[in-house]
């Protein structure tokens, strides 16, 4: 039985999963890549090859065997990725927690099932599924456990993205006494020295009381602020951009003062020397080329109506192989599956754009190069409209019109419009700047210091602007006294005296009802900070302003 205690990444290390480089599988083509580090070397021909990676990690295997540390290794699926093991599954006290992976590595936690057969049952774990969660995002720190998320609204777009806020919320519900803090993280699809793939990308303790950190990795500011805060600045070790792609910050701790790095990271080794930590090398630069990759490349088949299927057979645009079953759609339609097109790719384009009209699964992609009357050819047979010298293609059913002009009906008398109206798919293109990005609110918060103004913007802690056009709403409304709260009383009231026979600002402070400078006949008045100081200003340059105060 496997007695499980992890309360942090640097106490004294007893046990491991080290995953294992053989039978890893070819090199991966452009399209199985996942990660844009990945992509880079399998564009470049630098891909690690399975030689070099199995003997980094014998020489990792090794360092722990010095130490006494009991190994488990995976058992070998072959032309598999399984070297990642700390993603699959990671430990918190005592519980074992299986992570909900990409689909395509789910085979990598059978391989290591009869490691978990040697916990207790109670102990193991599984989130439910739409709890996305890997152990590369978890760091456990004594009463501390840091997750690596990604907050953007487009979560489901970043494919590097792999924990979501579900699993941070698990994470609070199964340990309600520790302090579960989430740290969003940059995510790049294109530039892999802009994409942090794990908290362990960019952040590691090491220790009792210090960490290797890099600062660009966290979205927000405020995240790397609080790390700075609970470790110290003097003890964080800041890596730039370049260390963070070689991933300087993702070594091993096998105990508070022994660390594993990769040979190559001569300054971090330096730093780590200067605190009395023993520093064991190990070569693994081939291995951090790459991150987990796909392990099928999976298409979907186009469906198509019987009646396009059977006008393009005809055409010569497919051959006419296909499923003998049929499925039943919308109201008995009966669709036929393709599944031996021969197609050339203007040919695909074309057919695909024809099943996305008609209602069907098909590759709606805008911009594919197609034109309309190539789709109007596809969908329909060609007629000539009289005297016009122009074709409208009609398909042979009527129920669909070749450029999608459709005869339409008044919905209030029923009478037929004079005209056809264009109707067809309507593509949209989502756009970076999400609600959810950009949704704030504030009850209190910083000024500024020379307008007394409510700063501006999310990130510093702004208000919410109430402009010009607001205003308006609000006067249109009736809403003046919203308006004098939100503009004056929450903003930048400031009271001030003003001499009624001059005009101008008194000078002093009242007491019992009289000013310092001895004016007694003056009017208290609420105005706008920002107007106070417009005054000052023309004041300055010799221009005497006078208030009305009656």
């Amino acid at each position: 039985m496997l007695h499980l205690n992890v309360k942090n990444e640097t106490s004294r290390l007893k046990a491991v999963v080290l995953g294992t480089a053989q039978s890893n599988g070819p090199t991966p083509t452009v399209d199985e890549a996942y990660d844009p580090k990945s992509l880079e070397h399998i564009k470049a021909g630098t891909y690690p090859v399975e030689a070099d990676m199995v003997t980094e990690m014998e020489a990792l295997n090794a360092v722990f065997q010095k130490y006494g540390v009991e190994v488990y290794r995976p058992q070998v699926i072959n032309d598999y990725n399984q070297i990642f093991s700390r993603d699959i599954g990671f430990v918190i006290d005592d519980i074992f927690i299986k992570a909900n992976i990409l689909p395509d590595r789910e085979r990598e936690l059978d391989a290591i099932q009869y490691v978990i057969d040697k916990m207790d049952p109670a102990k193991v774990v599984r989130p439910p599924e739409e709890v996305h969660i890997e152990g590369g995002d978890v760091i456990l720190w004594n009463d501390h456990i840091f997750i690596g998320t990604y907050k953007g609204s487009d979560y489901k777009d970043f494919i590097t993205a792999r924990t979501n806020m579900h699993g941070v919320n698990y994470i609070k519900q199964l340990f309600p006494n520790k302090i579960v803090k989430e740290f969003d993280l940059v995510k790049s699809r294109i530039e892999a020295r802009d994409n942090a793939l794990h908290l362990d990308c960019c952040f590691q303790p090491v220790g009792r009381d210090k960490g290797v950190i890099y600062k660009s990795g966290f979205r927000e500011e405020a995240d790397y602020l609080y790390l700075v805060k609970l470790f110290g600045k003097e003890n964080l070790f800041h890596i730039d951009r370049e260390e963070m792609y070689h991933m300087t910050s993702n070594f091993f701790s096998i105990d508070d003062n022994v660390v594993v790095i990769e040979r190559n990271f001569t300054r971090l080794k330096n730093w780590l020397l200067e605190h009395g930590f023993t520093v064991e090398e190990v070569p693994y630069a081939e291995i951090a080329k790459q991150a987990p990759i796909r392990l099928s490349n999976l298409r979907t088949v186009p469906v198509y109506s019987a009646s396009a299927l059977k006008q393009l057979s005809q055409e010569g645009a497919i051959e006419s192989r296909t499923v003998p079953a049929t499925l039943e759609l919308f109201g008995g339609d009966s669709v036929e599956r393709d599944v031996a097109p021969s197609l050339n790719q203007e040919q695909h384009n074309a057919v695909t754009t024809v099943s996305t009209a008609k209602g069907f699964e098909g590759d709606a992609t805008p911009f594919n190069g197609i034109q309309t009357r190539d789709i109007a050819k596809l969908l329909g047979t060609p007629v000539e409209q009289g005297g016009c010298g122009m074709t409208e293609y009609i398909s042979p059913d009527n129920e669909y019109e070749g450029y999608g002009n459709e005869v339409l009906y008044n919905g209030m008398t029923g009478d037929q419009l004079d005209f056809k109206i264009f109707i067809g798919p309507t593509y949209y293109h989502r756009l970076k700047h999400m609600v959810d990005d950009k949704m704030h609110s504030r009850s209190k918060g910083p000024y500024q210091m020379l307008t007394r103004q409510p700063s501006e913007g999310r990130s510093r802690e702004g208000g919410l602007r109430i402009g010009e056009m607001e205003r308006d709403c609000m006067i249109a409304h009736g809403s003046a006294q919203f308006l004098k709260e939100r503009m004056l009383d929450v903003s930048d009231l400031y009271k001030i005296y003003v001499d009624k026979d001059t005009g101008l600002f008194s000078i002093g402070t009242p007491e019992n009802g009289t000013l310092k400078d001895g004016i007694t006949n003056v009017k208290a008045l609420h105005i706008p900070y920002a107007f106070k100081l417009l005054h000052q200003e023309l004041m300055s340059i010799g221009i005497a302003v006078r208030l009305r105060t009656g």
